[in-house]
């Protein structure tokens, strides 16, 4: 940040009536080098003073022969500050939907900023930024911030900017830029952004309407007398705009077209307001989310006592549906809040280059600590920051609450699924079971079926069989092969590790002891000691690590032991 070049040269001059202005030239303020100027509007504002102490004396004679007065002298003291400062305002404005009209409000405006660019071709043109032009530079989603500031949504009662780009124009927070310059003791020149959308410049005419008002009324603080005291009045009242100024008042007076969003109550609100509001309602949109998830835990509780099928799946959609619905709202406010945040932080950027030009231009003055200072304002603006962040934290553990009874529900359901799974094999089984025994039935009734000559025929040559012998075979050898079966079905892995441990000798292949062999022999050969047991082992083996430990091989038991 630069300011903008100053010179000035400054002389004491006596003249008979009053001090004599400077002379405006090469060194005047209006001749000063701007090229920094575009710099210093975009990154904030600044302020440069030079206070010279003017001891203007000048003495009045007066002769009078006739009445033979004498000479009578009179001289007065002034001082001032000359000042050239450039800061950063809040104001209201105008989005358009169209680009083509570049946001002018009717053509008369278009052609007004035609004419300006006109004649300055080679000139740096100062235009009215929006509140997040401020701060970003260049973003590629500009025009949908631009539609979904905090200001937007609460003059237009949209959420988030939905839908609000479908109209010919919303309202915006702007941000413009003030120059001011004392050139003496008499004389104070400003400049203000040019305003392309057909609003009224708010350094002028509300700051004229108010001098009005103040002399006509006749009472109250009186009006800036000095030019120090009119700088000052014109800084505070532009510093005075995120306190004050209202939507309401800043088209007062102005035709606004066809657009009917604006919403009434909102608009007579300050900027500051506007965000307090806004805070207020995502606090109460919090509690009412929390509510929610209080209310879906009833549902639950409910559901794990109701025994009735139909009345638990009525309340599991309901549950489904009341999950996405919490969701989808946690997801609105936390992006909302975001948004608060995101402008509190822009707002506390402007208010900051602000105070810096406060401090500067009041330094020493009681007016240094006033209410009206952008200090106190972002006092408030830090304290609606920290309510802010307690509140999306607040969002952020009712989401994770969300989450977690989604958890839950899901391990629920999966144990649900797990029992049903677990019935289903059961059944399963069972048919399976009957199969293996109808299975050969079947195929023995098939079999006695063949006319086969060995078979039992009666004298007509028809099969016939006595029950005696055919009941026997059928039954018997079905049960006897579905027992074989089911066996091999469920017990296959068992049976082939048992089968695998007496091919292969146990576990490593090892030598397979028979119940004859001496178990006090094998301990000798291993110790040359004796070892008894509780039990006969069936195979006994070495086990590798752990001298004097025995197992049995064929059932992987620790047979106890002791040495004779």
């Amino acid at each position: 940040m630069k300011p903008a070049c100053l010179k000035a040269k400054m002389k004491k001059t006596k003249q008979p009536d009053r001090a004599q202005a400077p002379q405006r030239g090469s060194n005047s303020p209006d001749a000063c080098d701007n090229k920094d100027g575009n710099e210093s509007s975009e990154k904030g504002g600044a302020t440069h003073q030079i206070s010279q102490n003017y001891n203007d004396k000048h003495d009045m004679e007066q002769n009078d022969s006739t009445d033979g007065v004498s000479k009578e002298t009179a001289s007065t003291d002034r001082t001032y500050e000359r000042v050239a400062l450039y800061m950063p305002y809040l104001t209201f404005g105008k989005c358009y939907r169209d680009d083509a009209k570049d946001g002018e409000a009717d053509k008369n405006c278009r052609d007004k900023y035609q004419q300006l660019l006109d004649a300055y071709k080679e000139k740096i043109i100062h235009g009215s930024r929006t509140f997040d032009q401020f701060y970003y530079d260049s973003m590629s989603d500009m025009k949908g911030r631009d539609a979904s500031q905090v200001v937007t949504r609460a003059l237009t009662n949209h959420h988030s900017g939905d839908g609000i780009e479908t109209e010919p124009w919303w309202p915006i927070l702007a941000v413009d830029q003030l120059w001011l310059w004392v050139i003496d003791e008499e004389t104070i020149v400003t400049c203000s952004t040019h305003r392309r959308d057909g609003l009224a410049d708010p350094v002028v005419e509300r700051i004229w309407n108010y001098l009005r008002e103040k002399k006509g009324k006749g009472k109250g603080q009186p009006p800036p007398s000095s030019v120090d005291e009119m700088s000052r009045f014109i800084v505070n009242f532009c510093t005075s705009f995120v306190n004050e100024t209202s939507w309401e008042a800043s088209i007062s007076g102005r035709p606004q077209g066809t657009c009917s969003v604006v919403e009434t109550q909102s608009s007579r609100k300050s900027p500051r307001e506007i965000f307090a509001e806004t805070i207020n309602k995502k606090a109460d949109d919090e509690k009412e989310m929390f509510r929610g998830f209080k209310e879906k835990m009833r549902l639950k509780k409910d559901e794990s006592e109701a025994q009735d099928q139909t009345h638990r799946t009525i309340l599991n959609q309901q549950e489904e549906t009341q999950n996405w619905q919490s969701i989808s709202k946690a997801a609105t406010v936390l992006n909302e809040v975001k948004d608060v945040l995101d402008e509190l932080n822009i707002l506390r950027a402007a208010l900051m280059q602000q105070q810096s030009v406060w401090n500067e231009l009041f330094k020493g003055g009681a007016e240094l600590k006033s209410e009206r200072a952008p200090t106190y304002t972002i006092q408030q603006i830090d304290e609606m920051t920290k309510i802010t962040e307690a509140i999306q934290l607040s969002v952020k553990d009712i989401l994770g609450l969300e989450q977690n009874g989604i958890n839950i529900i899901e391990a629920f359901l999966s144990r649900g699924q797990a029992k049903e799974s677990i019935q289903q094999g059961k059944t399963l089984m069972v048919f399976t079971v009957i199969t293996i025994f109808f299975v050969p039935m079947s195929f023995l009734t098939s079999l006695f079926a063949l006319n086969v000559s060995s078979f039992q025929h009666d004298p007509q040559n028809n099969l016939i069989y006595e029950p005696g012998w055919i009941f026997p075979i059928i039954f018997c050898t079905s049960i006897g092969l579905g027992l074989v079966i089911i066996f091999f079905a469920f017990y296959f892995d068992y049976a082939r590790k048992t089968w695998n441990h007496f091919v292969k000798g146990g576990d490593g292949g090892g030598p397979v002891v028979s119940h004859t062999t001496s178990t006090t022999s094998l301990a000798q050969k291993a110790h040359g000691s004796v070892v008894s047991y509780s039990q006969p082992p069936e195979v006994l083996e070495k086990k590798s690590g752990g001298e004097g430990m025995w197992r049995l091989g064929f059932n992987q038991k620790r047979a106890p032991y002791h040495i004779v």
